[in-house]
């Protein structure tokens, strides 16, 4: 987008809207003139720093929303219902989780939790307990492992924070294995796909380096590790080809600053002027591309609104559906072929 975009309603925008209409309405006049793609990480990174983060969050939320790709992605799972089929017992989902040392509480083991929640909706499920105090790459051999040893034809993976980031070091470092075909789909959650931007900030500064060092010494923290998680590590600078079989879904939270849980406020006012974020990563830095974005408006990096696990548990289930679909196509082709050859040459 031209930079004068930005000059010319300088007075329109010069009073930092507060409530949703406001912020709705002035951010509609820029979706307009985005439309129809969403804006580019460099441009909300400029709304932030020029307008604030909120501003620059309702966009992103906006364009997403009347995007002519997601919009009516996110339609569909707004209207989903078709939950606990006995069809979903098919598919094993793997789920991988993790805490970002030194920028989040704990809470409890996410995990688990969403392996509990595919289990309801009838799965098959595993949770992997992952070392946060190893490296992301140290992680992705473990889920490597696991995908290559793991029988079931038909895995959907569930990712989670830097969970995330380890599945993409997966798919980057094992391209062109067979064992990923395994891999049906990807749903990405609050995923640090992109590395995070507070931990590049942490390694450029030699006394926070300090300070996370002497808090890894105390919790057996593998601190070079870390530095696998930093937006500025070579492997997240390069394009992930994927396997073009796969779905995948992100979902993320777009907050508005006045609703960050406390524990994640200090990281939300860091990075805000570097764009959109849920208190841990860039909302740009949690899409996987190409993959279906499913955002939530006004939640964090924990997910903590009471829709985000119904809308989680549709998305593992729409995804399920769409997988047998494409899984079924081959066999129909093959089927009508079977079917055309035997009623013109019989059984010659």
């Amino acid at each position: 987008m031209d930079i004068q975009f930005y000059d010319q309603p300088a007075s329109y925008f010069q009073n930092k809207p507060h409530t949703e209409a406001e912020l709705a309405f002035r951010a509609d006049f820029i979706v307009k003139e985005l439309s129809p793609r969403i804006p580019t990480k460099g441009e909300l990174a400029l709304m932030s720093y020029r307008f604030g983060a909120d501003l620059a969050s309702m966009v992103l939320y906006r364009s997403i929303l009347k995007s002519s790709l997601h919009g009516p992605f996110i339609t569909e799972i707004s209207n989903y219902s078709r939950t606990h089929r006995d069809e979903n017992q098919r598919h094993h989902v793997m789920v991988q989780g993790g805490r970002c040392f030194g920028l989040e509480v704990s809470r409890g083991s996410r995990s688990r939790f969403l392996a509990d929640l595919a289990d309801d909706a009838l799965f098959s499920s595993e949770a992997l307990e992952t070392d946060d105090s190893q490296s992301v790459s140290t992680n992705a051999r473990l889920l490597w492992e696991r995908i290559e040893k793991t029988p079931e034809p038909s895995i959907i993976l569930m990712t989670y924070g830097r969970g995330s980031a380890e599945a993409r070091m997966v798919f980057e470092k094992m391209a062109g294995r067979d064992e990923l075909r395994k891999v049906k789909a990807w749903i990405n959650l609050s995923g640090l796909v992109g590395g995070s931007q507070l931990y590049a900030n942490i390694f450029s500064s030699t006394w926070r380096r300090k300070w996370l060092s002497l808090l890894g010494q105390f919790s057996g923290v593998n601190i070079n590790g870390l530095q696998e998680l930093s937006s500025e590590y070579p492997l997240w600078k390069r394009k992930t080809n994927y396997p073009n079989h796969m779905h995948i879904v992100n979902l993320f939270g777009i907050p508005r600053s006045e609703n960050i849980h406390p524990s994640l406020r200090r990281n939300f006012k860091e990075l805000e002027k570097f764009g959109p974020n849920d208190g841990v990563s860039l909302s740009w830095d949690s899409m996987v591309q190409p993959g279906l974005n499913y955002p939530i408006w006004n939640t964090d990096y924990f997910l903590r609104r009471k829709d985000c696990l119904r809308s989680i548990s549709k998305i593992l289930c729409f995804v399920a559906e769409q997988v047998e679909k494409k899984m079924e196509r081959p066999h129909k082709e093959l089927k009508d072929k079977a079917i055309f050859e035997l009623e013109t040459h019989g059984f010659s």
